[in-house]
């Protein structure tokens, strides 16, 4: 193997595991539970609680990323609700949002953490929130 290659291998595997946006997106309060059970119980050892925090930090930025997409879809295909304007799927404009926000939710990233293994023991998240997460952590015994 060239001293390129090498070097093009190693920065590849430094990036971390692929994930989609979507995934991302979809862990994005799990994630911010995970991290306040870190900080709140303080039995997660101290490197896995350092893992936590830079995968949180990590999908922080795809997610603030994502909404700057996502905020001109919303004022475009949104009608007022609730909480302002939002996409519900009984929008009659909602396939069209769909079509374009699709495709940005299946754009790939790279994190650049590695995958957490964080012990049953000491995870004190619902079930919801575990499946969420799974692309991102694994939940050992």
């Amino acid at each position: 193997m060239s001293e390129k290659t090498a070097k093009t291998k190693r920065k590849e595997e430094s990036k971390g595991t692929e994930y989609s946006l979507g995934q991302v997106w979809a862990a994005r309060e799990a994630i911010s539970k995970l991290v306040q059970a870190t900080e709140a119980r303080g039995d997660f050892p101290a490197t896995t609680s350092l893992k936590v925090i830079k995968l949180a930090t990590a999908m922080d930025k795809e997610i603030k990323d994502l909404q700057k997409v996502l905020a001109p879809l919303i004022d475009e295909y949104g009608t007022d609700g609730d909480k302002g304007k939002e996409v519900r799927m009984d929008n009659p404009r909602f396939e069209e949002f769909a079509e374009k926000f699709n495709p940005v939710l299946e754009e790939k990233v790279f994190l650049g953490v590695e995958h957490i293994d964080i012990p049953a023991d000491k995870l004190s998240l619902g079930a919801r929130s575990i499946i969420l997460l799974q692309p991102f952590i694994t939940v050992t015994e």
